[in-house]
């Protein structure tokens, strides 16, 4: 790290103020939340796109590199045309097009409150001191998923993102 890296990690603490970990500097003034805030605007963003263009009839990004590479569908096929649903508020048709995705949604953001306002719910905390596990067990969640969804007796919403 340079020099000037470690200057920016050190910006100078308001008298009487503590210092909050993960704390942002920005042209010489401290933005704690702006990380979290950044990424939910990107993700607003996201959802205001897929709220005016409909998924199903323009594509909206490029093909899945891991269906192109192994023919299998990945535990995020279909995540768009989902959160199209979702923000449109057909919940049943954003389950058929991934469940998986819509079952994440309550868990990232809990995350991303537990990120934002650190410190202000105590389950918030014990949830983001726990996120190693969290993850883990998400990751093995998508690998179960994967592969249930690519057996040729699966059915439905899990066989086809869109069945």
């Amino acid at each position: 790290m340079c020099d000037a890296d470690e200057r920016l990690d050190r910006a100078p603490v308001p008298r009487g103020e503590a210092p909050i970990a993960g704390a942002s500097t920005v042209f010489g003034r401290r933005w704690p939340l702006a990380p979290p805030w950044t990424a939910a605007a990107g993700v607003c963003a996201g959802l205001a796109l897929v709220a005016l263009v409909d998924p199903r009839e323009q594509p909206l990004s490029p093909p899945c590199p891991f269906r192109l590479t192994t023919g299998w569908w990945c535990p995020f096929c279909g995540g768009t045309r989902a959160a199209s649903r979702l923000v449109r508020g057909d919940v049943g048709a954003a389950l058929r097009y991934n469940g998986f995705v819509v079952a994440l949604v309550p868990i990232v953001l809990a995350f991303w409150l537990g990120w934002a306002v650190p410190g202000r719910v105590a389950m918030l905390d014990r949830l983001r001191s726990r996120s190693a596990a969290w993850g883990r067990a998400l990751l093995v969640l998508a690998v179960c998923f994967t592969l249930v969804r690519n057996l040729p007796f699966a059915s439905g919403w899990l066989r086809f993102p869109g069945a």
